[in-house]
């Protein structure tokens, strides 16, 4: 055959008449594309959960801490692998669960967290007399400190905060 001229069909191109037809279908290859693009970017792009309220968190924290008894305080803590040792948790429970410790614990409100990254932590110190009876700092002979780490970890129900260490010092 006679090539077609230019801006001419050939035998076998596909017309269509209808102007709106065309721009229907054009529409709805654009928009499988879309789809489809949009389905690989949701497929590499792994979901993430919002990260928990600390505020909430440290609302249960204080809770649990008002008790004084280690008990309440164990659901909230990581003890065990990537957190605290099950051989220390009873001794480093207590120490910031003694009533020197315990007050100023709860005292505290979520914004004095210090902020570490993604973690926070909760620091008190307690001055003592030369006979061991708590005093105010600046009349302390001596002093003890209790630094409570915590941190968002993954959990059965989703990440959630939890008490991952716990550090002595004085």
């Amino acid at each position: 055959g006679i090539p077609a001229a230019p801006g001419r069909y050939a035998e076998g191109d596909t017309v269509y008449a209808d102007t709106a037809l065309a721009d229907s279908l054009r529409a709805d290859s654009l928009a499988a594309v879309d789809s489809l693009r949009a389905d690989s970017v949701a497929a590499a792009t792994p979901a993430v959960a919002p990260a928990p309220d600390v505020r909430a968190f440290w609302t249960s924290v204080r809770a649990a801490v008002r008790t004084g008894r280690r008990a309440a305080v164990a659901p909230l803590a990581l003890v065990g692998p990537g957190g605290i040792a099950p051989a220390v948790w009873p001794d480093l429970a207590d120490a910031f669960l003694d009533d020197a410790f315990r007050a100023p614990l709860l005292a505290l409100d979520a914004t004095a967290l210090r902020r570490e990254g993604d973690a926070r932590t909760a620091t008190v110190t307690v001055g003592y007399d030369g006979e061991g009876n708590v005093v105010p700092q600046d009349e302390a002979d001596t002093d003890s400190s209790v630094i409570l780490r915590f941190e968002i970890v993954a959990g059965a129900d989703g990440p959630a905060w939890r008490l991952v260490r716990v550090d002595v010092a004085g």
